[in-house]
């Protein structure tokens, strides 16, 4: 994947989320919700309503943030287990 702007290969590190990522995630979980609002003709929530819905799944859940290589956090993903079954979402 190159880097538009300096043409060097660009890295992304995938790696289990921890506690102290919380406002990290949170930005990229509220950006997530803005996107689908938006889409779905609908107003997100303030963002701080979702803070409890990121530190649940941060304490249930198996969370992954993905890192560009300047350390940016680029995306997020997590592992929930539920009837019987584990769900990438």
């Amino acid at each position: 994947m190159g880097d538009s702007i300096s043409g060097r290969e660009s890295i992304v590190v995938v790696r289990e989320a921890r506690r102290e990522d919380l406002e990290r995630l949170l930005d990229l979980y509220f950006e997530l919700y803005i996107e689908l609002c938006s889409r779905q003709g609908l107003r997100p929530h303030d963002k701080d309503e979702y803070r409890e819905e990121v530190e649940q799944y941060l304490s249930r859940d198996k969370v992954f943030l993905a890192e560009s290589d300047s350390g940016e956090a680029v995306g997020f993903n997590r592992i929930s287990e539920r009837d019987d079954g584990c769900w990438l979402e």
